[in-house]
């Protein structure tokens, strides 16, 4: 993932794209449709998130986190209440 803009991205309008391949001087890239004014002047590309990577990073230490017991609950869940025999 790759941020297209002309001077700035934090303060104009950036586009994203996605590399399909590369060279040594020139980038093939794939994004929704062309941004206004493609070929005049200059582009300033930046790396942008692989968000794969991070949703799998957040997904795996979701996955390791469990909420500790509660004193006293055998259940061992939070807010569950041990059930009792009913009586006759």
């Amino acid at each position: 993932m790759v941020t297209l803009c002309r001077n700035n991205p934090l303060t104009e309008r950036a586009f994203d794209a996605l590399v399909l391949d590369r060279g040594r001087w020139e980038l093939r890239l794939v994004s929704d449709g062309p941004p206004p004014g493609l070929n005049d002047g200059r582009w300033r590309v930046d790396k942008g998130v692989n968000m794969t990577a991070y949703l799998r990073a957040a997904a795996a230490m979701r996955s390791l986190y469990k909420s500790p017991p509660c004193p006293g609950n055998t259940a061992g869940t939070a807010g569950s209440q041990p059930q009792q025999a009913a009586s006759s």
